[in-house]
């Protein structure tokens, strides 16, 4: 095999992780639900705010469900700064659950309410 450079035989050879089609895989991400005064659920879909971009926020949600949900000494702790952050993000609300999408990009496409929910985390 003819060695093309940068100390791999192909230099691109990891770059088919980034550019694979995920089509026809399963994907999953976090949304935050919240409770209004007549306990109705709506969801908050991430929308720029002074101290969060979208991403921000997306990441930041991640990153404490998967924090809270883990069983460690410091649960209540991410349990709490999850409700902290879920205030900041809708402040009038009664309730939080963070509910864990998944679905099907491709299928999602077809069918934009063809997605599954399952609640991770309830926050009161």
């Amino acid at each position: 095999m003819e060695h093309l450079g940068f100390d791999q035989p192909y230099p691109f050879f990891h770059w088919h992780l980034f550019a694979e089609p995920a089509g026809w895989d399963g994907a999953r991400i976090y949304r935050l639900y919240w409770q209004d005064q007549a306990g109705a659920w709506h969801r908050r879909s991430p929308a720029a705010r002074p101290n969060y971009t979208k991403k921000d926020q997306s990441y930041l949600l991640k990153s404490l469900v998967k924090a809270t949900t883990r069983d460690t000494p410091h649960t209540e702790r991410e349990r709490h700064r999850l409700r902290t952050f879920a205030r900041e993000i809708v402040p009038r609300a009664q309730a939080y659950r963070v509910v864990a999408e998944t679905f099907q990009p491709l299928m999602l496409l077809q069918d934009t309410m063809r997605y599954d929910t399952t609640t991770v985390v309830h926050l009161e």
